[in-house]
C-alpha cells in the first residue's frame, strides 16, 4: 500500500543506507505511524526531527576507512565522506520523510536519546513555528574493530555505545496540532 507518512511513496534503496540511517528511518515512521499523522502539505514545513546519538556510524566510518586503504586518496568513497558526520541520519531521514522545519542532532554519551526528547519539549514550549516534532536516538554498535579496520587505524576510532543498537522516537505536538490533525483525519 501507499506510505501513509509522507505525502509521496518512500523511494530509498536501503541497501545505500548505513544501518544508523536504516534505524532511524524505519524508528521514526514507525512512531509516526503509531501517533496517527500524516505529514503531507505545509505541515512539512512545521514538522522537524530532533535526534540524539553517540557516534558516526560505524559502518560509514570502515567503508571510508577501507576504500582509503584500497584505493587510496583519489579513490576515497565520495559517499561514505559525506556521511562523516553525526547528522547525516538526521538528514537522510527528514529527506525521506519530507520533513523541512528544524533538524538537529546532538551528538552526546549514552543519554543523547533522553537530551533529544528533553530538547524537543522545550523547542515546542518556547517556539510557535514548529508544530510537531520527533524526537529519537539512535546507534549503532561498531563491529570487532580489529577484523574490518585497516592496520592504520586505532581501535578506539569508535565509542562503545552500550551494548545494544536501534532507535527509539516519539512524537510531540502541541495539542492544538494534534486536534487539529484528528479533525482533518476524520474529514477524509
Amino acid at each position: 500500500g501507499a506510505n501513509v507518512i509522507a505525502e509521496k511513496p518512500l523511494v530509498l534503496d536501503p541497501r545505500n543506507l548505513d544501518p544508523a540511517t536504516r534505524y532511524l528511518i524505519a524508528s521514526t515512521s514507525q512512531a509516526l505511524r503509531e501517533a496517527g499523522l500524516r505529514i503531507h502539505g505545509a505541515l512539512r514545513d512545521r514538522t522537524g526531527h530532533l535526534v540524539g546519538t553517540t557516534q558516526v556510524s560505524p559502518a560509514t566510518v570502515i567503508a571510508y576507512l577501507t576504500s582509503f586503504r584500497d584505493r587510496g586518496l583519489p579513490g576515497v568513497s565520495a559517499a561514505a565522506f559525506s556521511r562523516m558526520v553525526p547528522n547525516a541520519p538526521t538528514g537522510a531521514c527528514a529527506s525521506a520523510l519530507s520533513f523541512r522545519g528544524p533538524s538537529s542532532t546532538l551528538a552526546l554519551d549514552a543519554d543523547a536519546g533522553l537530551a533529544a526528547v528533553v530538547y524537543a519539549a522545550e523547542w515546542l514550549s518556547r517556539r510557535e513555528d514548529t508544530e510537531v516534532l520527533v524526537a529519537s536516538g539512535v546507534d549503532e554498535l561498531p563491529p570487532d574493530a580489529a577484523t574490518v579496520l585497516p592496520a592504520a587505524a586505532p581501535a578506539e576510532l569508535f565509542l562503545d555505545p552500550g551494548s545494544a543498537e536501534g532507535a527509539a522516537s516519539l512524537v510531540l505536538a502541541h495539542a492544538e496540532t494534534e486536534h487539529q490533525l484528528a479533525a482533518d483525519d476524520a474529514g477524509d
